[in-house]
């Protein structure tokens, strides 16, 4: 899963600036006819982190992130 993230946080970086989208921060790609994997870009002052995640291709996944997003930000502001 390391590599995955890896990988998909470069892919999104280099179709940022590709696509002269600064401000994309998701990336997702399907893994079968099940399954997809997602990796969402965040930062905590100003220092970007990853969150990958695997779910249901029916899902929609973002709300899920949006929350995970803020529970990890304010843990990884208090460190």
């Amino acid at each position: 899963l390391a590599a995955f993230t890896s990988i998909l946080g470069q892919s999104l970086e280099e179709t940022a600036r590709l696509l002269n989208q600064p401000n994309a921060n998701n990336i997702s790609m399907d893994i079968n006819y099940l399954d997809k994997m997602v990796l969402r870009k965040f930062y905590v002052d100003e220092m970007p982190f990853f969150l990958l995640i695997i779910s249901p291709q029916q899902v929609d996944e973002r709300a899920e992130l949006e929350l995970s997003v803020n529970l990890l930000s304010n843990i990884l502001k208090q460190e």
